[in-house]
Formats: C-alpha cells, sequence, structure tokens
C-alpha cells in the first residue's frame, strides 16, 4: 500500500507520540507495582519498528457500550406518569393526557394474568388422584372389576365407542354415561342373576382422554386434548389462558350449543371458590368473551393494578378487590381520574372516605398516596456505641435517654458535650447552643439532662489528645517481625528497636516503607496522569485525516496506548515512601526517622544478587550481580541497543526507590562515560534495574526524546512508586 510523503509524515509523527505515551505508561506500571515482564513486554512493543506500508490485519477497536441504567422499579416510573398527566392537564392540548393514560394502564398490571403464565405442565391434572364415585364414565375408560366370597374372580374390561362393555359370565353391559358408584349398582345386579354370597367392587384403571375446545380471546386458541379430570382451569391453562383483550370474569362452558356455566376467575383467585369450576366432557366448547370495563388501581394499596368489573362497582367495591387499604395508605386523599361522557378525561381530588360510594366506570383510574411523614428524629455523634439518627418523643425524651440509646459512653468519652437546635422563626432559622455536662446529665440533673426537640443534634466530646492505638507492621529479615501497637508521637527508630534489629540476610538499600495516605495521594497523581495521557492522544488525532485514523497500524497503537493507560489507573499503588535505612542509632536525626502512621508497613527484603535490563534492548533478561561490570556491561549481556533506542540516556530504578537519570556524550572525542546528576551515583548495585528509554527522532511532534523522559522522570520520582519483591 502506496502512502503519501504528507499522509505518512502525519502517521508517523502520530505513532512516535504514542510510543511516547506507551514507553512512559510501561516504565511506571513497572515502577509502582513490579508487573516486570508486563512492562518489559510492553516495552519491547513500544520499540518494535514501525512499518506504515506494510498492510496488517487488525482489528478495529471495539466501542464497549456503557452499561445500561438500572431499574428503577416500576412504582416510581408509574408515579413520575402520574405527575406528567397531571403536568399536561394543565399545560398541553386535548388527547395528549388520553395518550399518557393509555401508556400508564398498559405499565400495571392486571389483576389476574399472572396465574396463566406458569408452563402449563405445572397445572396439568394428576392421572393417578382418586376417582370419586360422582365419576361419570365414558368411552376408553378402563375398569376394574373384583368378585369375592363364594365366587373368586377378577376383571378388566374398556368401555367400547357404542358405551358397552363385555363382562365375563354377564355379556354386553350400557355403561357409557353412568357415575362410578351407578356402574357398580348395575354389574351388582347382573352378578346376582350367577352368584350369590358374594361382594364385588369396581374402580377405574386407565382413564380416558377428551377433546376440548377454547375459543375467543385466548392466547393460543384451538382443541386440546385433556384428562377426564380436567377442568375449565386445566384447560386454560395449557392454552395459555385469556389474552390482554379476554375477559376473567364471564368465561363460558358451552355443551351442546348450550352454555352450561360461567366462570368467575376472581372467585378463585380471591376466594379459592372452585365451585364453577366444572369437569370437562367431550366436545365442550369453553368461549372467553372479550374484556369487560376495566379501572386501574395505583399507589399504596396492597395489590396495585388493573380490575376488571362485573357488574355496579363502587370504590369501596374495588378497594376490597385490591386487597383493602394498608396501614401506610393515606385516607385523606385519593386522586379520581374518570372519562367524561366519553369525551374527555378529568381529575378530581376526595378522601377514600368521601368517595367510597362513587360508583366506577370503564377507564377509572384511582391513585392512593402514603401517609405523612412526620420527622421525629435527633441525631447523636461522637464516641458513644452507635452514633447515628434515631426518634424521639419531642419534649418527653431527654439526653441521657438518647445516650443510653446510643450504647452509651465509650472510653475516650469526656464530660462536655453539645447540643444544638434550630428553631424556625420570621427572620429564619434560629440556632441556639447548649452546653452539657455529660456527667450530670446522666445522673438526671435536670440542668444538663434536657428534654429532646425535633432535628436537635447532639455532640459527645472525645478527650483531649484521644488517639485510639496506631497498628503498623514489620515483615522480612527483621529479628522479631509481626505487627506492634504504637502511640502518637512514636517514630520509626523506636520501631526498630522494638524490633530487635536485622538478620544478616537483610537488604537494608532495598527497605520498602509503604504508608495508606501516600498511596491514596500516589492513586490521584496517576488517575492525573493518565487523564493527561487521554488528552495527548485527542490532541494527536486532531493532525490526522479520516483515512489515516482507519488505518490498521494507527488503531493497533491506539489500542495499546489505551490498554496501557486502563492499566495505570487500576494499578493498586503501594504507597511507597524512600527512606535509607539505617540501625536505630544512625537513624536518629535524620530526615527518614518518620513519625508512624496507622497502617505503615516496613518490609525488608533478603539482599538480592540480581540486576534487571528491560526497555529497548534486545532481550530483556536478569543478570547475575557482578562488581566488575559497569552499565554497558549489562546492556550488552541482554544483547545491546535496538535501532530504536536513545544510546545517550539511560534510567537506573535503584533497590531504594529512587531513580538515576544517566546521560552521556556519544561524540568522537568524548569519553562515553555515563554521567548522573548532581549527588547520584552511576554504580549498578545488587537489586537495580536498567531501563534503556527509546530514541524520540520526529522534529514535529515533542521536541526530543528528552522531553519525554524528563516527564517520565518526575513524575516516577514525584510519585515514590517502586519495584515491589
Amino acid at each position: 500500500m502506496k502512502i503519501a510523503d504528507g499522509k505518512r509524515e502525519l502517521i508517523m509523527k502520530y505513532i512516535f507520540k504514542l510510543r511516547a505515551l506507551i514507553l512512559l505508561s510501561a516504565v511506571l506500571i513497572l515502577h509502582s507495582c513490579g508487573a516486570a515482564g508486563e512492562a518489559a513486554a510492553a516495552l519491547a512493543d513500544a520499540a518494535a519498528p514501525v512499518d506504515i506500508a506494510a498492510p496488517a490485519d487488525v482489528a478495529a477497536p471495539v466501542d464497549v457500550a456503557a452499561p445500561a441504567e438500572g431499574w428503577e422499579g416500576q412504582e416510581a416510573e408509574i408515579n413520575l406518569q402520574f405527575e406528567q398527566i397531571l403536568d399536561a392537564q394543565g399545560e398541553s392540548p386535548i388527547g395528549v393526557t388520553t395518550n399518557l393514560m393509555g401508556n400508564l394502564l398498559r405499565r400495571l398490571p392486571r389483576y389476574g394474568m399472572s396465574f396463566f403464565r406458569q408452563p402449563p405442565s405445572t397445572y396439568a391434572p394428576i392421572e393417578s388422584m382418586p376417582v370419586t364415585s360422582g365419576y361419570v364414565l365414558g368411552p376408553d375408560d378402563e375398569l376394574n372389576i373384583t368378585l369375592w366370597g363364594m365366587v373368586e374372580e377378577s376383571f378388566q374390561v374398556t368401555i367400547n365407542r357404542d358405551g358397552l362393555v363385555n363382562v365375563p359370565h354377564i355379556g354386553a353391559v350400557r355403561l357409557s354415561g353412568h357415575t362410578l358408584e351407578e356402574a357398580r349398582r348395575v354389574l351388582k345386579a347382573e352378578f346376582d342373576r350367577y352368584f350369590t354370597d358374594y361382594q364385588i367392587n369396581v374402580s377405574t384403571g386407565g382413564l380416558r382422554s377428551v377433546t376440548v375446545y377454547v375459543t375467543g380471546d385466548v392466547r393460543s386458541p384451538g382443541a386440546y386434548t385433556v384428562s377426564s379430570f380436567a377442568t375449565m382451569v386445566n384447560a386454560l391453562l395449557v392454552s395459555g389462558g385469556p389474552s390482554d383483550s379476554g375477559t376473567l370474569r364471564r368465561i363460558e362452558l358451552k355443551r351442546g350449543g348450550e352454555t352450561v356455566t360461567v366462570f368467575d376467575m376472581y372467585e378463585l383467585l380471591l376466594k379459592g371458590d372452585k365451585s364453577n369450576d366444572v369437569r370437562l366432557l367431550p366436545e365442550d366448547v369453553i368461549f372467553v368473551p372479550p374484556v369487560g370495563p376495566l379501572v386501574g388501581l395505583a399507589g399504596t394499596i396492597r395489590r396495585p393494578g388493573v380490575y376488571e368489573l362485573k357488574t355496579t362497582t363502587r370504590v369501596k367495591d374495588i378497594l376490597y378487590l385490591a386487597g383493602g387499604v394498608s396501614a401506610q395508605t393515606f385516607k385523606g386523599r385519593i386522586q379520581y381520574y374518570t372519562i367524561q361522557d366519553r369525551t374527555y378525561r378529568t381529575v378530581f381530588e376526595g378522601s377514600v372516605d368521601g368517595l367510597a360510594e362513587t360508583v366506577l366506570s370503564d377507564g377509572d383510574v384511582l391513585r392512593l398516596f402514603p401517609v405523612v411523614e412526620v420527622p421525629t428524629v435527633v441525631k447523636i455523634d461522637g464516641p458513644v456505641g452507635r452514633p447515628g439518627t434515631y426518634g424521639v418523643v419531642p419534649g418527653v425524651t431527654r439526653v441521657s435517654e438518647l445516650i443510653s440509646q446510643a450504647g452509651g459512653l465509650l472510653m475516650m468519652a469526656s464530660d462536655r458535650g453539645e447540643l444544638t437546635r434550630i428553631a424556625p422563626s420570621p427572620e429564619g432559622p434560629e440556632i441556639t447552643r447548649f452546653n452539657i455536662d455529660i456527667s450530670a446529665a446522666m445522673r438526671g440533673d435536670p440542668v444538663h439532662n434536657l428534654t429532646l426537640e425535633v432535628g436537635d443534634h447532639l455532640l459527645v466530646q472525645i478527650l483531649p489528645e484521644w488517639e485510639t492505638q496506631r497498628t503498623v507492621a514489620l515483615r522480612g529479615e527483621f529479628m522479631r517481625p509481626g505487627n506492634y501497637a504504637v502511640v502518637k508521637g512514636e517514630r520509626l527508630a523506636d520501631l526498630l528497636r522494638r524490633g530487635g534489629g536485622f538478620t544478616s540476610r537483610a537488604h537494608l538499600r532495598g527497605a520498602v516503607f509503604t504508608r495508606r495516605r501516600v498511596a491514596a495521594e500516589q492513586r490521584r497523581a496517576m488517575n492525573r496522569m493518565a487523564d493527561q495521557m487521554e488528552q495527548d492522544m485527542l490532541e494527536a488525532l486532531r493532525d490526522l485525516s479520516t483515512d489515516s485514523l482507519s488505518s490498521p497500524v494507527v488503531q493497533e497503537e491506539q489500542r495499546r496506548a489505551r490498554e496501557l493507560i486502563a492499566r495505570l489507573r487500576s494499578v493498586d499503588m503501594p504507597g511507597r515512601i524512600v527512606i535509607k535505612l539505617d540501625v536505630p542509632e544512625a537513624l536518629e536525626n535524620t530526615p527518614w526517622n518518620l513519625e508512624l502512621e496507622d497502617g505503615d508497613e516496613l518490609r525488608l527484603p533478603e539482599a538480592p544478587s540480581t540486576v534487571e535490563i528491560m526497555g529497548a534492548v534486545y532481550s530483556s533478561s536478569s543478570q547475575v550481580f557482578n562488581p566488575r561490570m559497569g552499565l554497558n556491561d549489562y546492556i550488552n549481556a541482554s544483547g545491546g541497543y535496538l535501532r530504536s533506542a536513545h544510546k545517550r540516556m539511560l534510567y537506573l530504578m535503584k533497590s531504594d526507590g529512587s531513580v538515576v537519570r544517566l546521560t552521556r556524550d556519544t561524540s568522537m572525542l568524548s569519553s562515553g562515560k555515563w554521567t548522573p546528576p548532581k549527588g547520584f551515583s552511576s554504580a549498578v548495585e545488587p537489586g537495580d534495574v536498567i531501563v534503556a528509554p527509546l530514541r524520540y527522532t520526529n522534529r514535529h511532534s515533542l521536541e526530543t526524546l528528552k522531553d519525554v523522559v524528563d516527564i517520565m522522570y518526575k513524575v516516577a520520582v514525584s510519585v515514590g512508586v517502586i519495584v515491589s519483591f
């Protein structure tokens, strides 16, 4: 693929900027969490040559959609729609509120429909259930006939299509249409003609299936084969029940062209009455007519939803269907939406009792509200068992009672307390503060054991200079490692004395001192750096055309940069403070004799024996420390520099957490010796990490690589992050 020089220059400029970001990210990640292998791979990627003319199969970045907003609850949405309806009635033209109310009614669940939303097999009739004496026999029913006494015989017979059974000894007998009890009497009469002094028992075997039809407004109308034990409800369940336009209150059973019974599902759902749920016979038709008048009920009610009316229904009747008002229902207000003369919808307010006898019509909606929350709470803070908000009886509950309810005083509580009270006035809130003697209040002294009012705030003050014990940890090569309790003002040298000194294997230069507060600061600094990197990437994008942005090489570079920036945001910051550890006596009166804070940890590793080399070298590796080897020797031991390496600059990351930037002059007349900043050394020691940076030569982006690495150097030192061991 041929690329014009101008376009090629822009792409190279952008890629070099991304490479700088990748290099900076990799070094920071390495230096913060010890991910040496991952950082080395990232540095190797950053050092890899770029061929923007070569085709590459690079997947485009995937734009992951933000997660959908969480479901806030159906009730909240319904309440919001009510408010929109009220607003629309005051501001919008006629017709808007009707559409809004239609949407609201569709959101309310229709009462009783959930009964039919279970798998049909859940409600299939049980084949092994006992058959009652009133069961009506029909073709394909099996009968078990047992005789005992003067005669011992058993027969199993099946009723044929003509309704007859062929029974040994007595021949064909018509039993279809008889109940089970009637069939026993018929067979007994026939056997009496042949036997005496015997008993007879007649029971059913396999039962027949019957075909019935479910029609009308149902989810799946059609013909269904069901057990002869099946009832109307069983058939409705198999068919999915009434559709949204079907009735639940006037379900008809037609037999021989006549309506045998009308079943009301509300009788079953509300009262458990199944008396009209008759057993089905072959060729029965279950017909579901269209739904009757519907009324919506929302708000603070036991069973909110849409209810179907059967006869004249008043407000109190619909509330009964919905389970009645709850203890949280405010009976002083009910919002009533109704349609006037099938022309327009209006709304008016009333009380539950005042509207109780109001007759409802199709499309009406009632909304009930919760009781008003009257705050009767106060707040207590300070050294008590359970500080927080407590309910009180205004003018009755006293300070001592509140302290007792809060779990009593803790040992660091002082005798001083402060009660703040805010009272309304025409000029605004008036604040009054009372100084409370806690001990006197607990003894019942009325001067200090004041009665509380709504909104009071009681602060129990802590003893001066009180602080709970701080816990710090010694880990690694100490004579007595472990967790130590320290007090305010105790310093690092004091802790080292208590730790018994160091073992013979201790590596003092590699001591790692971490602090929680510093970790939080480092996290904020790293997030700011990641934000800046993203901003730099966006600025670099402005120089590229649409065609350049679609280049697979550019997309791959963007992916690398985004991935490393994401790792920057997620890396666990250790909170390391660089210290020069020594014996306690030598540590006294030095800047590193820090005052200890809660959660501090000092780790002392064993003396290392290797030196790490990574970055723009042919093979990132760990080399055994050799005091005779210098920086160039270790670089050569890792295969030497890559062509993209910056051969006049190195970073030497010391095991104590400090970073040394080394430079040299590579001109013909120079010595080529590595020069550290003033006060630092270029000597390599066990545990050090040598990083060879990239050379950055594009003149149109950052001025030189020095600008990039200066940023990297300053950030790495300022956040004080280190390689873990």
